[in-house]
């Protein structure tokens, strides 16, 4: 669960570029997108 979550924490706070996620104006990305990214 630790990997997971710093996978997670990667992909949304640092380098969202590299999992081809676009955040919003306000930071969110739908969890749909970070599944799909994430795989």
């Amino acid at each position: 669960m630790a990997d997971l979550s710093r996978v997670v924490s990667h992909a949304l706070r640092h380098e969202p570029w590299l999992y081809e996620l676009e955040l919003d104006e306000a930071g969110w990305v739908s969890v749909q997108s970070l599944v799909e990214a994430l795989r």
